[in-house]
Formats: C-alpha cells, sequence, structure tokens
C-alpha cells in the first residue's frame, strides 16, 4: 500500500526510534515536499478531513502502530510500556 505522511507521525515514530517501521509496512510512503523541506505541521484534523474528502483512508500515529504490532513488528517491545522491560 502507498501511504502519504504528514510531520505529525514523523515525528512521533523518530522519537521513539521507530521511523523503519514506516518501511516495513507499506511499499511506498510519500512525504510531501512541505513537510520534508520545512517541515510545516498542518492542522491533524483539517489534514485528515481533506485526504478523506478525495476517498483517501488516514490512520495516524496509533494507527500505525496498532498495525506493526498487528504484524508482529513489534513483539521486542512487550513489557517496554507497562515497565516490564
Amino acid at each position: 500500500m502507498k501511504v502519504v505522511i504528514n510531520a505529525g507521525p514523523l515525528i512521533a515514530l523518530g522519537k521513539l526510534g521507530m521511523v523503519s517501521l514506516l518501511r516495513q509496512l507499506y511499499e511506498s510512503v510519500l512525504i510531501p515536499t512541505g513537510v520534508y523541506e520545512e517541515y510545516v505541521l498542518l492542522d491533524d484534523m483539517l489534514a485528515r478531513e481533506y485526504a478523506q474528502g478525495f476517498g483517501m483512508k488516514v490512520r495516524g500515529t496509533l494507527g500505525i502502530l496498532a498495525e506493526a504490532c498487528h504484524k508482529g513488528l513489534l513483539n521486542h517491545l512487550v513489557g517496554y510500556f507497562d515497565g516490564r522491560g
């Protein structure tokens, strides 16, 4: 699946050291020029509504992490968030 990503998930995944998940989950990750060159943050709700208006499926950072978990890409993090890791 091809996806277009804005700065929010890139920043969040970057802080978690998990940007590589995007390559594992999607065949192609498109970063708009404005995000890539200027790190412009869009109002997340406005960006979602705009994308949905074009019939695109919308998924945020939590959705990306949930998909990665579902596909077994985060097994090494079991216990990380509840203090066991």
